[in-house]
Protein backbone atom coordinates (compact mmCIF):
# COMPACT_ATOMS: atom_id res chain seq x y z
CA UNK A 1 0.00 0.00 0.00
CA UNK A 2 1.27 3.48 -0.84
CA UNK A 3 2.42 5.55 2.10
CA UNK A 4 1.21 9.17 2.22
CA UNK A 5 3.77 11.82 1.46
CA UNK A 6 5.00 13.64 4.52
CA UNK A 7 3.96 17.21 5.23
CA UNK A 8 7.56 18.33 4.77
CA UNK A 9 7.88 16.59 1.40
CA UNK A 10 4.65 18.02 -0.01
CA UNK A 11 5.36 21.48 1.36
CA UNK A 12 8.85 21.35 -0.18
CA UNK A 13 7.37 20.25 -3.54
CA UNK A 14 4.73 22.97 -3.29
CA UNK A 15 7.29 25.66 -2.44
CA UNK A 16 9.56 24.50 -5.28
CA UNK A 17 6.64 24.71 -7.68
CA UNK A 18 5.80 28.23 -6.49
CA UNK A 19 9.44 29.25 -7.08
CA UNK A 20 9.40 27.60 -10.51
CA UNK A 21 6.21 29.47 -11.37
CA UNK A 22 7.77 32.80 -10.52
CA UNK A 23 10.86 31.92 -12.61
CA UNK A 24 8.95 30.59 -15.61
CA UNK A 25 5.87 31.56 -17.57
CA UNK A 26 5.05 27.90 -18.13
CA UNK A 27 2.08 26.82 -16.01
CA UNK A 28 2.63 23.18 -16.99
CA UNK A 29 5.54 22.90 -14.54
CA UNK A 30 3.19 23.37 -11.57
CA UNK A 31 2.18 20.11 -9.96
CA UNK A 32 0.33 21.17 -6.79
CA UNK A 33 -1.79 24.21 -6.11
CA UNK A 34 -3.71 25.07 -2.95
CA UNK A 35 -7.48 25.00 -3.06
CA UNK A 36 -10.71 24.87 -1.13
CA UNK A 37 -12.73 21.71 -1.72
CA UNK A 38 -16.30 20.74 -0.93
CA UNK A 39 -18.73 17.95 -1.82
CA UNK A 40 -22.51 17.95 -1.97
CA UNK A 41 -24.05 14.47 -2.07
CA UNK A 42 -27.71 13.54 -2.63
CA UNK A 43 -29.83 10.42 -3.11
CA UNK A 44 -31.97 10.81 -6.25
CA UNK A 45 -34.85 8.83 -7.73
CA UNK A 46 -35.09 8.19 -11.48
CA UNK A 47 -37.01 11.37 -12.38
CA UNK A 48 -34.70 13.52 -10.25
CA UNK A 49 -31.59 11.98 -11.83
CA UNK A 50 -32.92 12.58 -15.32
CA UNK A 51 -33.50 16.26 -14.49
CA UNK A 52 -30.09 16.54 -12.81
CA UNK A 53 -28.23 15.17 -15.87
CA UNK A 54 -30.10 17.54 -18.21
CA UNK A 55 -29.44 20.60 -16.05
CA UNK A 56 -25.76 19.90 -15.37
CA UNK A 57 -24.98 20.12 -19.12
CA UNK A 58 -21.35 18.90 -18.99
CA UNK A 59 -18.48 19.61 -21.35
CA UNK A 60 -17.14 16.06 -20.96
CA UNK A 61 -18.76 12.91 -19.57
CA UNK A 62 -18.61 9.15 -19.42
CA UNK A 63 -21.52 6.94 -18.41
CA UNK A 64 -21.36 3.22 -17.70
CA UNK A 65 -24.52 1.19 -18.19
CA UNK A 66 -24.97 -2.53 -17.48
CA UNK A 67 -24.05 -3.43 -21.07
CA UNK A 68 -22.44 -0.35 -22.61
CA UNK A 69 -20.17 2.62 -21.91
CA UNK A 70 -20.86 6.04 -23.41
CA UNK A 71 -18.49 9.02 -23.59
CA UNK A 72 -19.06 12.61 -24.64
CA UNK A 73 -16.61 15.44 -25.10
CA UNK A 74 -16.44 19.08 -26.10
CA UNK A 75 -19.99 19.85 -25.01
CA UNK A 76 -21.52 17.16 -27.24
CA UNK A 77 -23.39 15.59 -24.31
CA UNK A 78 -26.65 14.07 -25.45
CA UNK A 79 -28.92 13.43 -22.51
CA UNK A 80 -29.04 9.72 -21.74
CA UNK A 81 -31.84 8.17 -19.70
CA UNK A 82 -30.95 6.61 -16.37
CA UNK A 83 -32.36 3.30 -17.57
CA UNK A 84 -32.53 2.00 -21.09
CA UNK A 85 -34.13 -1.17 -22.46
CA UNK A 86 -31.04 -1.92 -24.59
CA UNK A 87 -28.28 -0.72 -22.21
CA UNK A 88 -29.79 -1.53 -18.81
CA UNK A 89 -29.40 0.65 -15.70
CA UNK A 90 -26.93 3.50 -15.51
CA UNK A 91 -24.45 2.08 -12.99
CA UNK A 92 -22.04 4.99 -12.65
CA UNK A 93 -20.64 7.93 -14.50
CA UNK A 94 -18.67 11.14 -14.23
CA UNK A 95 -19.52 14.46 -15.82
CA UNK A 96 -17.56 17.69 -15.69
CA UNK A 97 -17.76 21.39 -16.25
CA UNK A 98 -13.98 21.74 -16.28
CA UNK A 99 -14.10 25.49 -16.91
CA UNK A 100 -15.98 25.80 -13.59
CA UNK A 101 -13.93 23.15 -11.68
CA UNK A 102 -17.10 21.16 -11.03
CA UNK A 103 -17.47 17.41 -11.34
CA UNK A 104 -20.57 15.26 -10.93
CA UNK A 105 -20.27 11.59 -9.88
CA UNK A 106 -23.23 9.24 -10.32
CA UNK A 107 -23.50 5.79 -8.67
CA UNK A 108 -26.44 3.38 -8.81
CA UNK A 109 -27.50 1.94 -5.46
CA UNK A 110 -29.19 -1.42 -4.92
CA UNK A 111 -32.30 0.28 -3.47
CA UNK A 112 -33.19 1.67 -6.93
CA UNK A 113 -31.87 5.18 -6.33
CA UNK A 114 -28.69 6.92 -7.45
CA UNK A 115 -26.11 8.63 -5.24
CA UNK A 116 -25.05 11.86 -6.96
CA UNK A 117 -22.09 13.79 -5.58
CA UNK A 118 -21.02 17.16 -6.93
CA UNK A 119 -17.41 18.15 -6.28
CA UNK A 120 -16.33 21.81 -6.23
CA UNK A 121 -12.70 22.94 -6.38
CA UNK A 122 -11.92 26.60 -5.78
CA UNK A 123 -8.39 27.92 -6.19
CA UNK A 124 -7.19 29.57 -2.98
CA UNK A 125 -3.53 30.18 -2.13
CA UNK A 126 -4.47 29.86 1.56
CA UNK A 127 -6.59 26.75 0.97
CA UNK A 128 -6.55 23.76 3.27
CA UNK A 129 -6.15 21.19 0.46
CA UNK A 130 -3.75 20.59 -2.38
CA UNK A 131 -4.78 19.67 -5.92
CA UNK A 132 -2.77 18.23 -8.77
CA UNK A 133 -3.73 16.72 -12.10
CA UNK A 134 -3.28 13.12 -13.14
CA UNK A 135 -4.19 11.20 -16.28
CA UNK A 136 -5.14 7.57 -16.88
CA UNK A 137 -5.88 5.61 -20.06
CA UNK A 138 -9.49 5.47 -21.16
CA UNK A 139 -11.06 2.19 -22.24
CA UNK A 140 -11.17 3.44 -25.82
CA UNK A 141 -8.04 4.66 -27.63
CA UNK A 142 -10.11 7.28 -29.46
CA UNK A 143 -10.86 9.01 -26.14
CA UNK A 144 -7.19 9.47 -25.28
CA UNK A 145 -6.66 9.97 -21.56
CA UNK A 146 -9.07 10.58 -18.68
CA UNK A 147 -7.89 13.64 -16.76
CA UNK A 148 -8.59 13.98 -13.03
CA UNK A 149 -7.99 16.68 -10.43
CA UNK A 150 -6.66 14.77 -7.43
CA UNK A 151 -7.38 16.34 -4.03
CA UNK A 152 -4.88 15.88 -1.17
CA UNK A 153 -5.71 16.48 2.51
CA UNK A 154 -3.41 16.76 5.49
CA UNK A 155 -3.86 13.71 7.72
CA UNK A 156 -4.96 14.63 11.22
CA UNK A 157 -2.34 12.30 12.73
CA UNK A 158 0.44 14.47 11.30
CA UNK A 159 1.71 11.79 8.92
CA UNK A 160 1.48 14.04 5.86
CA UNK A 161 -0.82 14.56 2.91
CA UNK A 162 -2.81 11.77 1.27
CA UNK A 163 -5.19 11.77 -1.72
CA UNK A 164 -8.86 11.83 -0.67
CA UNK A 165 -10.74 12.35 -3.94
CA UNK A 166 -10.32 12.48 -7.70
CA UNK A 167 -12.60 14.72 -9.71
CA UNK A 168 -13.10 14.05 -13.42
CA UNK A 169 -11.78 16.95 -15.51
CA UNK A 170 -12.35 15.65 -19.04
CA UNK A 171 -10.47 13.88 -21.82
CA UNK A 172 -7.04 14.87 -23.12
CA UNK A 173 -4.85 13.91 -26.04
CA UNK A 174 -2.57 10.94 -25.31
CA UNK A 175 0.42 12.77 -26.80
CA UNK A 176 0.02 15.75 -24.48
CA UNK A 177 0.02 13.73 -21.26
CA UNK A 178 2.44 14.57 -18.51
CA UNK A 179 3.97 11.97 -16.24
CA UNK A 180 1.62 11.36 -13.34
Amino acid sequence: MNQPLSTETLNRIFENQVQNRSQSTSESSDRFRRCQFRVVSLKLAYDELTTCLKEFSPGHAWLSYQSRNEAFSDGQFVHQPATDVEYGYLLHGELTKADEDRSLHVHYQANGNWRVSEYFIEGDENGDWLVDQTRVLATSHSLGMLTYNRIWALNTDGSGYAPIAACFDGFSDRDSREES
